[in-house]
């Protein structure tokens, strides 16, 4: 658990996910963060992994932990006592931006929630499996032609980037996916509709620039 400083002073609690997959292996390098930006967000966390935010440890390092590099940064490490699975989504920004993150948090599930979805997901599992195992979710069929079909996507994804690089004249992603985590990445993981990303690019068109 860490504490994201926002642009307003105040504090956002950030979890730092280290996957365990099916084989038993655990990612030395952080997996994925987390934001938990709203009450809802902290509460699931807590119901979902029956631990307060008030108890854990807060790591106050510059850079996550490598696992198993400095044993006295082990007491930051909290391991859920029942599985844990983290469910998330490639990001599409992280092709052409380096800094983008690679995966997406959607939601988190527990072996209960497993067997409820199992008509969604007839593949048999195992009756336990490892802690904090990553999946991947299904990825969603996107659309950036419409922009009514309601559907909300993270702020950097496909159908933002098309949306916005179609309202500002035809500008290259490369060029769109910056000036989107400009305005967006310290708010946590945003999702917009295609018309909303539509009316915040005709009020934030970029200045032509002159010689």
């Amino acid at each position: 658990m860490r504490s994201h400083i926002n642009g307003d002073g105040s504090e956002t609690p950030v979890v730092d996910v280290y996957f365990r997959h099916r084989n038993g292996w655990v990612d030395r390098l952080r997996s994925m963060r987390v934001y938990l930006n709203t009450g809802r967000d902290r509460a699931h966390f807590e119901a979902t992994f029956g631990v307060s935010l008030d108890t854990l440890n807060i790591y106050d390092g510059d850079t996550p932990i490598e696992r198993g590099k400095r044993p006295q940064q082990e007491r930051f490490i909290y391991e859920p006592s029942h599985p844990v699975w983290a469910v998330w989504r490639l990001n599409p920004a992280s092709e052409s931006d380096e800094q983008a993150p690679k995966r997406l948090f959607v939601r988190w599930e527990t072996a209960g929630r497993q067997q409820s979805r199992k008509p969604q997901r007839p593949e048999p599992r195992p009756r336990q499996e490892p802690q904090a195992e990553a999946k991947e979710a299904p990825q969603p069929q996107e659309q950036g032609g419409g922009n009514g079909d309601g559907k909300r996507y993270h702020f950097a994804s496909a159908p933002i980037v098309a949306a916005v690089s179609r309202a500002w004249g035809g500008l290259p992603p490369a060029k769109v996916v910056p000036a989107l985590y400009a305005a967006f990445e310290g708010k946590g993981e945003v999702e917009l509709s295609v018309a909303e990303a539509l009316a915040w690019a005709k009020k934030n068109r970029p200045q032509p620039q002159t010689a």
